[in-house]
Formats: C-alpha cells, structure tokens, sequence
C-alpha cells in the first residue's frame, strides 16, 4: 500500500483478511437451474414462480423462515406454497459497488475497498478493519459501518484514530484528560476512545489581519484608528494547549477551532499593546505629517527617528507585547501597521 496510516494498521494487527475473496470467486449466491432447499418444484405454472434476474445483477430473496440470499444470473423456480419472496428490484452489481461500495441484503454484505482506504465494520464490539478488495459474509452480528480514507490527516476507525503529522506541525490529544503533545514528522495511533485528537498547530509564521481597524486615543486626547496585522507563531505547543483546549466536555460552546480562538486572542494582546503604545504619543508632533504612510513595526527595521516610527520604541512595542504572548506560548514577530489616520468624526455625525 504505501500509505504510512495503512502500515500503522499493519503494524497492530488489526487489518482482517477472514472475508476477503479470493482472485476468481463468485460472490455467494444461489446459481441458477438449481434446486438449492431440496424442495418439490410443481409443474404446474400457477403454484410456482419463475424468476429471471439479468446478466451483471443480483436478485435478493427471502424464505419463510426470515433467511437472506442472492440469486445469481439466470432463471429461478420456487414454489408459491414455500413462502419464498423474491423482490422485484434487482441489483446491479457494478453501478452499486461503483456508487456505494457494498451491498446489503439482511445479514449478508458484499463490500469493495478501493485502493488508499479500509473498510471499517463492527461485530458486536469487537472493530472489523477491512483491506483494500472484495469482501463479502452472512452474519447478522456484523455490520458494515463505513469506508475511511487513509490519505486524510487524522483518520478515526471506531474508537481509534490515525494522526500523521507532517513536519512543521504538531498535533494535541487528550489522554484520559491529560495533554498529549505529538512532534511532527511521524504517525501516531491513538489506540482507546479516551484518547482523543484536538487539533493540528502549524509552526510556521500565522499573518492575521486586524478584524476591525484599532480606535485609541493619544496622549493629547486625539482619537485615531489603525489598520494593519501582525505575523505570530506558535513557540510552545503545550502552553498554548493548556490556554486554548478544553479537556472536559461540559455541554459549552466548542465549535471554534483551535486556530481561530489563538488569531482572536493574539489580535486582542496586539490590539491591547498597540492601544498603550499609541496612547504615550502626542498626535500633533507624531501623526500630523505622517498620517497613511505604512509601517512596520519590527525589531531592527529602519525608519524615522521620532515617535511613532523611532525603531527602539517599535522595538519595544513588539517586546511588551510578546510578554502577553508568552504566557499563552506565542511568539509576536512583527507587528505590521497599513495605515493610521484621525478618525473622522464629521463623517460619523453624518452616519448618525
């Protein structure tokens, strides 16, 4: 196979050949011109009925005593008196295993893994993983229950889960309510259904836009609003884990990523250091003239000498804010302003 989560599998001997076909195998169904339950087929047409199901499909029939079987290609004889039902729809075999990849009829099954996935059944439970091909049972313990794509990140087989981490990543589980940090550039197998997987954290450099622009006032009581951004990265994923993840499952509001609930609080400590930075500046003697230019506040990028743009105050901006940052595991890289201006009251009467 080739796939790391498919030899993950092999790994832990859970891959079940027992109902796989062999090459050259009939699927297991009643063959034509054949009295398969022994009984006494009546000459006469009327106390008999006489089905042809057609080249490429299935027939499903039912006897009496509440038993499934398929019926192969070809002409068919039982008696009315019996109690065999056979029903009228029959099934293509190759636009259904195409469409849906198995067939179902009572407690038999036909099921067609496609290459790159297993087939994921349950009998009682105990978990059935099926390799790629064909398999097929009669057993009404077990059922299929779906196919699973080994090519995904994270694949979950009943109660166990699959993560292959790429480098540059980690990942977060939680292990019977403990924080479990998995490294990158490995497969994991999570092997209970306590052991749950959280998230995927990228270590590369996160660029978040301002959501609103950032409205403050100056040391001189002018109000002025800011856009911009600021670039981040995830510095220790275990504090940000113990920040950001709940590891109870107590009915709140979970449906925010990972991801998205860190930007929103690394905006609100950028947001928040950015406001302090601003309020310390006169407006008349640092924002008059300057008002739209671009900036970039980053340690060691050169710029104008005075106020807001003075390199060792945007130095500074960017280390206080990365006291915030820290406590939560983050790294603020830079702190990137579009374009700060005063905020045009008359226009905001006019909206009123």
């Amino acid at each position: 196979m080739g796939s790391r989560a498919y030899e993950c599998l092999r790994e832990h001997a859970l891959l079940c050949n027992d109902y796989m076909m062999k090459k050259g195998e009939d699927f297991s169904a009643i063959k034509p011109n054949t009295n398969h339950f022994n009984v006494t087929i009546p000459k006469n047409a009327k106390q008999k009925q006489v089905i042809s199901i057609g080249k490429g499909k299935l027939g499903k029939l039912k006897t009496g005593d509440g038993s499934f079987y398929f019926l192969a290609a070809g002409r068919h004889e039982f008696p009315l008196s019996q109690g065999f039902k056979v029903e009228k729809n029959q099934i293509n075999i190759k636009s259904t295993l195409s469409k849906d990849g198995f067939i179902q009829w009572g407690d038999r099954y036909i099921v067609c893994v496609k290459q790159g996935f297993v087939g994921f059944a349950k009998k009682g439970e105990e978990v059935i993983v099926l390799p790629p091909g064909y398999h097929q049972w009669k057993d009404e313990k077990l059922e299929f229950r779906q196919f699973c794509n080994l090519s995904a990140p994270h694949v979950t087989i009943g109660p166990y889960s699959i993560l292959s981490v790429d480098e540059g990543y980690s990942a977060i589980t939680i292990n019977n309510g403990k924080i479990d940090i998995k490294k990158g550039g490995n497969v994991y197998f999570l092997d209970h259904e306590n052991h749950q997987f959280k998230s995927f954290v990228p270590l590369t450099v996160q660029i978040t836009a301002f959501d609103d622009a950032i409205k403050c006032a100056t040391a001189d009581n002018v109000v002025v609003q800011c856009e911009g951004s600021v670039s981040w990265k995830v510095k220790d994923v275990e504090t940000a884990a113990e920040s950001f993840v709940e590891t109870m499952n107590w009915g709140g509001n979970s449906n925010k990523s990972f991801l998205s609930i860190m930007q929103q609080d690394v905006l609100e400590q950028t947001k928040a250091s950015l406001s302090q930075f601003i309020g310390q500046l006169n407006y008349s003697d640092n924002f008059g003239v300057s008002s739209g230019k671009g900036s970039n506040i980053q340690p060691g990028v050169g710029a104008p000498v005075t106020g807001v743009f003075d390199p060792e105050a945007l130095e500074n901006l960017v280390t206080k804010a990365n006291v915030l940052a820290a406590r939560v595991g983050v790294t603020v890289c830079a702190i990137n302003i579009g374009s700060m201006s005063q905020e045009d009251k008359s226009l905001k009467k006019r909206r009123n």
